[in-house]
C-alpha cells in the first residue's frame, strides 16, 4: 500500500459477546457506530492468526468453509504454497482472499499461509 500512498493496517477489534448464552469467539458482532475498530499497521514478516477470510471459489471450488479450509490444509501437507492477499473488486472489496494469483495483490501485498490449526473454540483457523 506505500506505493499508493497509504500504510496497510489489519483490524483486531475486541469482539464483544451480545448473547451470554452463545459464548465463543465465534459468536461475536461489532455494531457500527458503538465501537471504534482499532487497526493494527502490517509490517513484512509478521504474523497473523485469523478465522476470517475470504476464498476465490474459481481456485477453490467450493462454497462451504469447512472443505475450504481442509483444501488448505491438503495442499500445505503437500508443500505447495498458499497464499492470501486483499483486492479490490466489487465482491471482495479490501477483504483478505484466498488463492488466485498473487499479480492481483492490491499494492503488491500478499501473505503465506503457513498452518491451519484449530482455535480453543474449534473454530478452524489460518496462521498467515
Amino acid at each position: 500500500m506505500s506505493d499508493k500512498g497509504f500504510p496497510m493496517g489489519i483490524n483486531y477489534s475486541t469482539e464483544k459477546i451480545y448473547n451470554q448464552f452463545t459464548p465463543g469467539r465465534r459468536n461475536f458482532c461489532m455494531i457500527a457506530g458503538e465501537y471504534l475498530p482499532r487497526i493494527g499497521y502490517v509490517e513484512p514478516g509478521m504474523r497473523i492468526c485469523t478465522n476470517s477470510v475470504a476464498w476465490d471459489d474459481t481456485v477453490f471450488e467450493t462454497q462451504d468453509s469447512v472443505e475450504f479450509y481442509n483444501m488448505v490444509k491438503e495442499k500445505l501437507a503437500d508443500g505447495e504454497a498458499v497464499y492470501a492477499y486483499v483486492i479490490e473488486d466489487d465482491v471482495a472489496n479490501g477483504k483478505l482472499v484466498v488463492g488466485a494469483d498473487v499479480d492481483d495483490a492490491l499494492g503488491n501485498v500478499y501473505a503465506q499461509i503457513t498452518e491451519c490449526y484449530t482455535n480453543a473454540d474449534t473454530t478452524l483457523s489460518f496462521k498467515i
